[in-house]
């Protein structure tokens, strides 16, 4: 995208992955079991698993290379976000010298309490009918 916008700024937001793999396997197992009659999700989990390390280390490799300049992006926990967003947003914005204005921070909305990402329960596949 930097080929195409070379003044892009990004904002890269970090989550836990021990949280955030676990979701992301449910989601894809429950989209995966709508239209199929197995659902390996130990396969699944390593797939995923080894998806997300790829990206993470491709970004980590673009860094360091400068093919993303450190000075078009910053970085900023989820959990920030979650705790106060305009101040997680107002804080992203001054470390790359820009001012989030007043107006644009009363449109910043938080997300509900309870994000469904935040969840530690065990993921669980129902039966499948039988036709």
């Amino acid at each position: 995208m930097l080929r195409h916008y070379p003044d892009l700024r990004i904002i890269q937001t970090h989550r836990d992955p021990v949280k955030t793999i676990p979701s992301t396997v449910s989601i894809t197992g429950h989209l995966r079991w709508s239209r199929a009659n197995d659902v390996d999700l130990p396969d699944l989990a390593r797939m995923i698993h080894l998806s997300c390390r790829g990206l993470m280390q491709k970004v980590m490799r673009e860094r360091a290379d400068g093919t993303i300049p450190d000075a078009q992006i910053a970085d900023g926990h989820f959990q920030d976000l979650m705790a106060d967003p305009v101040a997680a947003v107002r804080g992203l914005y001054a470390k790359r010298g820009f001012d989030l204005t007043d107006a644009f921070g009363e449109r910043i909305l938080p997300t509900s309490p309870g994000s469904p990402g935040e969840s530690s329960e065990p993921i669980v596949m129902p039966p499948k009918p039988t036709d």
